[in-house]
This record gives C-alpha cells, structure tokens and sequence, in this order.
C-alpha cells in the first residue's frame, strides 16, 4: 500500500472544509434565497441569520446553507460571530459544514484570525470548539499552538479528537498520546482517533484492532504507547542514509539493473539476486527502472520491489512523516542528502512534505541546514530548501527566496511562487500569472487552481485551446484580474489542503479493480474489488465503492478492510454526503442511509431504468434513465423537472451538473459527450468512442472515461490534452 502524501492527509480535515472557488455558485445561492423571500443583500442576510441565531430554532436549512455561502463568497468578515453563534444553535451536519467552510475563508484575513475565533476555544458548545481548534489548529503559525492544545484536556472527547488530528496534521508529536487516550473513549470518536494515527502514519503504524470490548482497547493503546515510546530516531534516519549512494555504488546499481535485461537467463537471475542482497540502497534505482523501455527489466525489477516488500524492505521515503513529527536532530540534513538518490514524483513529494513541516516549526536547528542549502552545488536540494523555508513564517517574506522568481528554470519559479503563495505571499501571485502564458497547461494547472480558488466568480475563462497564444491571452486576462484586485483579495481564499493533487481515480469493472493513477499514469494504489461501477476517495484515505455484483457499497480502508457497509441490489453509483450520510443509486432504486443504516429516503423506478444519479446540494436529485430523461426529484420522490436528453443512455453513466445549471453528460451510444442546458439544449459537445463518466474540471477541461479503456481530458475544442491507457473497461474517472 502506498503512503498517500502528505496532501492528502490534511484533506481528511478538508473533507469539512470546502475549497473558497466553490462559492462560484452565486446566483443559483441568491436564487434559492429569493423564492424564500429572504433578502439577497449582505447586510440583509447578516440581520436575519443573526435573528436566526438568537431564536436557536432553525427552519428552512437550504435557506439558511444559501445564506451562509453567499456572504463567504462576499467576503463578509464581520459575519464570523454569527456564524459561530449558528453552530451553536444547530444539529444539522450540513449547516454546520457550510459554517465551518465560510468560517475558513471570511474569519481570516490573510494570516491574521477574526478574535471571535480565540474567543470560540472556551465557547459552551462543543461544535463551536471544536470548530475552532481546527480552523486556528490549521492556520495559526506552530509557536502560537498553545490556546489549541488546552483542548488537548478538554471535557468532551470529540473536541480533544478534532484538536489533537488537526495537530497532528501539523507535526505535533504531542498530538500523538493525545489521540491514542481516546481509543477507549465513545465507540465512533475511538475509532476516528485511530483512523487519524493510521491514516497519518501509513503502514508503519502498528497493526493492532481496537476491538470492541475495553479489553480489546486497552490492549491496542498498550502496543501503540509502547510503539511511540520505543521508536529508535537514529534507525530512523538510518533508513535514509542507507539508501545515499556513492557514485561507485549508484553505477554499480545501475550496471545490475541493466543486467536484468540480458538474453542470458543466468546473468539475469545473478543480477537479480545481487540486486536483492543490496536491498534497501537499490530500491530508488528499482522504482525509477519500472519505467524502461526493456519489459523484462521493468517486470524482474518489479519483482525485486515486491519481494523486498514481503521480506519488509520498506521505501525509506515512508519514513518520512514519522521524521516531521518527532523532529530529530539533523533530519533536515539527512532528507536534504537523500534526496537526490529519490527517483520517483510520489516519494519525491514525501519528503519534500516532511522537509517543509520541519521548516513551518521555525526553529534554528532546521532553518540553517535549509537556508544553507540554497546555495548547495544539486539543483533539487537548491530548489527543495527554497520551497519548504516559503513554510517558515521567519522565511516566507524573505528576499533570498524572491531570487527563484528569476530562475533560469520556469519550472523552479513555478513550484517556489506556488508554495508561496499558498502559504499567503502576494507577491508571488503575478509570478503564477505569468508562468501561465510560458508552460504549457500540464505544469501550470495546480497554479491555475489556486488562482481560481482566490478569483471565485470574476475568474477569467479557461481559453478554448492549448496553443501558446490562447494561453498567453489566458495569461493576460488573469494579470487584467490581478490589477484590478490585488488589494482587496482576501489570501485566506487559499486552502492549500485542498488542493488539486492531480490523482485520478478509476473504476475498472471487468477487471475488478479500484485504483488511482498519477499524471503519468504510474498506478499509486489499487483495491481488488467484486465488479465496481462507481467509487470515492473519502477523507483519510477512505474508498467508498458501489460494488454491483455483490449487491454492496462499501467503505473499505487502503488494506482493503471493509470498515461499512450496507447492502442494497445491484448499486451503480454511490456518494458520501457532507452530513455523513450515503447516497446510492441502483438500476430501481435512489436512497440515502445514514451511517446505522436508518434510510432516510427511498424513491423507486419499478421498471429498473436508472442508468445515473447524483445529490446535489440543495437537496434535489438528478437521475438518467434509460428513456433519454433527465429527471429531478426532491427527497420525497416527487418529479420537479424532466427534459430530453439528445441521444441514448444504454448502459451505466456518471454525469456532472455544473455551478451554471448545465449538465454534462456522457452518451456512450453515441459515441458523444454534451454539456446541455436547463431546458436540455445542447450548448457544447465532444465525440468520443463510448464514454462513461465524465467531470468537468475546474481548469474548464473535461475528465473523461472510456469503455475502451482510456481516460482522456479534452479541451473546449474536444482537443485530448491528456490521455492515458488502461486495460479494462473503465466505468468512472475523477480527479483530486
């Protein structure tokens, strides 16, 4: 199983809180507010979710939701008071997402916390608590982490969860006893807390139950203490240091490798177990050779790789979180010297994860191998320093780093200004902006997605093409923007946990396989599953799966546990909610449970015709049937809208409803994709061979999957701009 990075990890908070560019939904949020005859104004909204707020008995949730997320699109900071008193008035789960996301964007400006917010650490309620501790657990610099950490002994058990995760996420080892003292606490927060730890630290975490008896638990927390206590920091950092090659080494390495492509079948066998006898210093060298041209080195290295997996030969690269968080002396040293031997994107990124984590702790005995290393003769430790001091609140103003601006690489200045700005540097933006009309989309879409979290609505649109004009009139538009904005963009817009990683998911049903690629399509995990029609990475790491012959959804971990489920004929797709529950949709049926199992709502197609179905956030249902309809329902199963859709629906889709209205649907008879409008006007199309999913991007692209095999990202040309091969039929694709 790989280690996700550290990315992903964090979006298991960011699972509650929303990327700001998704209030881009303005006028459908002032629509909604309209037929409830409620005001559209902001300083109207603010006196009536204040009247809200003091009656403590909520009404009309979609009402209030729509509310909430205008006037985080509006930027309203003095909203940030009431929005907490809302969290302490409601139970609702969606209302309080709502009000934990708008609280991420208008309770900061830049770096600095509305004091409503410090104030909300010693609230009565255990919402606004633990809202609280996450949001300022999140942003605040690692030396200002004190008020949090008394939450560390708070009375109730689910604000010490969401403090000490939070923390954790953030390098803090203390965090550590903090959750493993809740694994004998109410049965959902005992099982969160360990799911923290786990999904934290990956497979070098202890694997020990936490059962369901106090027995069972207080034996789990026993190894778990005893694991801590006795990790050894020095064999920690030895895991690193074995794989730092000298040149004589490297070549000789390589030379085996070579090897194992020979027409000899005995010098191959040599090779490979002089290769094995190495062990732990091959495996970086291995990994990179998976991608040679040679399908006999490519299949004996990953052979190599598998069987020093069994054996526990781990990529010292997994080590690397466990490194950020207890922090030993000269860890900085150690990863900036291994890096060079690191050759493939995702252990790359591990690292360069824990290197920045170390820097944001703003300490001497880290910041000064870092600040050394910008002047180091190796390019990537040169460019990894920079990156991980733009995590230093001493450093991210710095001059020193400013130089990379002017890097001969474009490359170098895109990742340094990238970091920057995610760490709120306005001064990098224009760099972003102008690395858009230089390099092409594949390098720059990460960058595009921060600018558009920043833009919201007045986001400049995603040129038609991919030709060096259209992408420097792109550029232009975006700089026009940054004039016209630089002083009143609010930086906190940017929630670097949620940003894109450029992952896909793809759901492969013949083959009986869930897995996520990167963009170079190298395979980051797969799950063996019983013929799947649809699935979703859950925060922490989590697969949700609708698994079609088996009748089931599941949620399963990365070791394919099945940790819930609920059984239900013949499910296609399946979609966790944001209050915790799940939506499904079978060939006859739309439902959505709860995490018991209580249904919630069930609304039945008889003749077992639904091909697609999907919640959206007001509450309304969206359902392809094999009519050529595309139906809306409301939870009680009543028919609102049906329109035609422009060709056949023969066999199971996955749609996209746009923040515009629009619907993007794949129509695999056809051979076609269409983006139609609310009366089902056709206002965009792509032909492709038999399409099964497809997404909308936020770069203005379209994902898209293919019963072929392929899943391609096609421009508003229908131009392919990416593409990648896959054996088997893919019956879904998505991208985080």
């Amino acid at each position: 199983m790989r280690l996700p990075n550290l990315a992903a990890v964090t979006a298991s908070l960011a699972g509650l809180l929303l990327v700001a560019g998704t209030y881009g939904d303005l006028a459908q949020d002032k629509k909604i507010l309209s037929t409830a005859k409620l005001p559209t104004d902001s300083a109207g909204l603010l006196r009536y979710l204040q009247q809200q707020a003091a009656k403590k008995k909520l009404n009309d949730l979609s009402a209030l939701q729509a509310a909430v997320r205008v006037l985080a699109a509006e930027d309203v900071e003095n909203a940030t008071p009431t929005f907490i008193e809302l969290l302490a008035a409601t139970n609702d789960a969606g209302l309080r997402e709502e009000l934990h996301a708008a609280l991420s964007v208008v309770a900061f400006k830049d770096e600095k916390p509305h004091p409503a917010l410090q104030q909300g650490l010693t609230h009565a309620s255990e919402s606004v608590r633990s809202a609280c501790a996450s949001l300022l657990g999140e942003r605040l610099p690692i030396k200002q982490l004190g008020p949090v950490k008394k939450l560390y002994q708070d009375k109730s058990p689910r604000v010490r969860l969401d403090a000490g995760r939070t923390l954790l996420r953030r390098g803090q080892a203390d965090a550590v006893f903090v959750l493993i003292d809740l694994f004998d606490g109410p049965g959902e927060v005992a099982s969160e807390a360990l799911d923290a730890l786990t999904s934290y630290i990956g497979r070098q975490a202890p694997d020990v139950e936490l059962g369901d008896n106090a027995n069972a638990r207080k034996r789990c927390q026993q190894v778990w203490r005893d694991w801590w206590t006795d990790l050894d920091d020095e064999k920690l950092l030895d895991r690193f240091r074995e794989s730092i090659l000298t040149d004589h080494r490297r070549k000789q390495i390589l030379a085996l490798i070579n090897e194992l492509g020979s027409d000899d079948f005995f010098a191959r066998e040599k090779a490979t177990s002089e290769l094995m006898e190495i062990g732990a210093a091959a495996v970086p060298l291995l990994m990179q050779a998976t991608n040679h041209a040679d399908p006999e080195i490519v299949f004996r290295c990953n052979k190599c790789l598998e069987k020093m997996e069994k054996s526990g030969l781990k990529n010292p690269a997994e080590s690397s979180r466990l490194v950020a968080l207890r922090q030993p002396e000269g860890a900085v040293e150690v990863l900036l010297a291994y890096l060079p031997f690191v050759q493939d994107e995702t252990s790359r990124e591990e690292v360069q994860d824990a290197l920045n984590m170390l820097a944001a702790a703003d300490e001497e005995k880290f910041l000064d191998p870092l600040h050394a290393a910008l002047k180091d003769e190796l390019d990537v430790r040169r460019f990894a320093a920079a990156i991980a001091l733009a995590y230093s609140p001493k450093w991210r103003s710095s001059p020193e780093l400013r130089t990379f601006f002017r890097d001969k690489d474009p490359r170098v200045r895109l990742r340094v200004a990238s970091a920057l700005v995610q760490n709120r540097q306005r001064d990098a933006i224009p760099v972003l902006i102008d690395m858009i009309g230089i390099l092409p989309e594949t390098d720059t879409w990460s960058a595009e997605q921060l600018l558009m979290q920043l833009a919201g609505d007045d986001a400049p649109e995603p040129p038609g093409s991919s030709d060096r004009k259209a992408r420097q009139r792109y550029r232009d538009a975006w700089t026009a923007w940054w004039k016209r904005n630089d002083e009143k963009v609010n930086l906190a817009r940017i929630n670097a946990a949620n940003r894109l990683l450029g992952y896909t998911l793809v759901v492969l049903a013949n083959n009986r396989l869930v897995q996520e690629i990167d963009r170079n399509g190298k395979t980051l995990w797969q799950l063996p599953v019983n013929y799947p029609l649809d699935a979703e990475v859950l925060p922490g790491g989590r697969i949700l799966v609708a698994e079609y012959a088996t009748s089931m959804v599941t949620e399963r971990d990365r070791k394919n546990k099945i940790l819930w489920q609920h059984r239900i004929s013949y499910p296609i797709s399946c979609q966790r909610l944001p209050n915790g529950n799940t939506f499904i949709a079978s060939r006859m049926q739309l439902t959505e449970v709860t995490r018991a199992g209580k249904t919630v709502f069930d609304i039945q197609r008889r003749n077992r015709d639904i091909m697609g179905a999907v919640k959206l956030r007001d509450g309304t249902i969206l359902c392809v049937n094999r009519q050529r309809q595309l139906i809306t329902y409301n939870q009680a199963g009543k028919i609102l809208k049906t329109i035609a859709l422009p060709g056949q629906v023969y066999s199971y889709i996955h749609f996209d409803r746009l923040a515009n209205g629009n619907t993007v649907v794949p129509l695999p008879s056809n051979s076609k994709v269409v983006e139609i409008d609310s009366n089902g006007k056709t206002v965009w199309e792509c032909r492709i061979q038999n399409p099964t999913s497809a997404k909308r991007l936020p770069n203005g692209r379209t994902l898209i999957a293919q019963l072929s095999g392929k899943v391609v990202e096609v421009d508003r040309n229908g131009k392919v701009v990416w593409e990648q091969q896959i054996p088997g039929s893919v019956y879904r694709a998505s991208r985080r």
